[in-house]
């Protein structure tokens, strides 16, 4: 027998896993960027005291770390009840709400399958489901499109090994 708690904690890892494929493609663009710098002239320009390169590369990891899904909140938050969101970059932020519990804090890097708390019946909820929102630039859009992998999404988590659940038969 599937516990309530092992079947809600899936339903938020299988909402989650899909809003954060978008941002894990970016992650790689990122990564790109930061492998085209020249190693060799950080190199020769190691000199001491001289570390403009050292700066210049460690900015591109700073920026590339701040690039990652992180929680910006995770505590009751008014009508949603036990509340988490997650920003994904470029003004992407997804929400789960009406939460039985939360397992992350804000602050918290997370990524595909990580899991952020339990579905419940918090707030203003007349049952146990999850609230999953999506947003851009503030605004709610529909987030089917979100809910849905596509095979770029597919062939990123099975090149990088971080997916690729399911039999790839979505008939």
């Amino acid at each position: 027998m599937i516990t309530k708690r092992a079947t809600l904690a899936f339903a938020i890892m299988a909402g989650f896993g899909l809003a954060a494929a978008p941002a894990q493609a970016q992650e790689t663009n990122a990564a790109a960027a930061v492998g085209a710098i020249d190693m060799s002239k950080v190199a020769q320009s190691a000199q001491p005291g001289d570390d403009a390169q050292f700066q210049q590369l460690f900015a591109k990891w700073d920026e590339l770390d701040r690039s990652t899904p992180y929680v910006s909140k995770a505590e009751w938050f008014s009508s949603y009840g036990k509340f988490v969101s997650i920003e994904h970059g470029a003004d992407l932020q997804t929400r789960f709400a009406h939460m039985s519990g939360i397992t992350v804090k804000a602050g918290t890097r997370v990524k595909k399958g990580d899991v952020i708390g339990y579905v419940g019946s918090t707030g203003r909820s007349t049952g146990p489901h999850l609230h999953y929102e999506v947003r851009i630039a503030g605004k709610a859009v529909n987030p089917v499109p979100y809910m849905v992998e596509s095979e770029a999404q597919r062939a990123f988590a099975l090149a990088t090994g971080t997916g690729g659940q399911g039999d790839g038969d979505d008939n």
